[in-house]
C-alpha cells in the first residue's frame, strides 16, 4: 500500500509521528535521508535518526505549545490509514498517556521503523535498507 510505505518511509526519514502533514509526505525521500546522514556515510545511525527525530519536534508542534499532539495534524482524517497509523505513533510515544508527546517523551520513546529497517541489525539504515522497506511497503 502506497499510503503506509509513504508513512513508513517518512516515518523513518524525517522522523516522527508528523506523518500526517502533506507537506511532510510529499519531501523528496533521498533528500531527507542525506539531511539525516549527518556524518555524510551513506548510513543513517541510530543516532543520527534520534537526532533528526529531534530536530523536527517544533515543526510538528504547530501549535507551538510545547508538545505534539493530535490536533497539530487536523488534515490527517482525510486518510483514515494515515489516521490510525498518526493516532499509533503518538500512543507509542505518549509515555504519561496524556495523548500528547513532550520532546523528552520523544527522545525516549522506541524507533520501531529504524529498527524494522535495519535489516542486517547494524545499529545502522543504508540506502539499499531503506529501498528494501520501501518495497516491502508497495513505496
Amino acid at each position: 500500500m502506497w499510503t503506509f510505505g509513504r508513512t513508513a518511509l517518512i516515518t523513518l526519514l524525517a522522523l516522527a509521528p508528523a506523518v500526517a502533514d502533506a507537506q511532510v509526505r510529499q519531501r523528496d525521500p533521498a533528500a531527507t535521508f542525506d539531511g539525516a546522514d549527518s556524518n555524510k556515510d551513506g548510513q543513517i545511525s541510530r543516532a543520527e535518526y534520534l537526532a533528526a527525530r529531534d530536530s523536527r519536534f517544533a515543526q510538528m508542534d504547530k501549535d507551538h505549545n510545547g508538545v505534539i499532539e493530535r490536533a497539530d495534524f487536523p488534515r490527517a482524517d482525510r486518510w483514515p490509514q494515515l489516521s490510525d497509523r498518526l493516532n499509533a505513533m503518538i500512543a507509542e510515544a505518549d509515555a504519561d498517556k496524556d495523548n500528547k508527546v513532550t520532546r523528552a517523551e520523544l527522545a525516549k520513546a522506541p524507533a520501531p521503523i529504524f529498527d524494522k529497517a535495519d535489516a542486517n541489525h547494524d545499529g545502522s539504515v543504508s540506502k539499499a535498507e531503506l529501498a528494501a522497506l520501501r518495497a516491502a511497503h508497495g513505496g
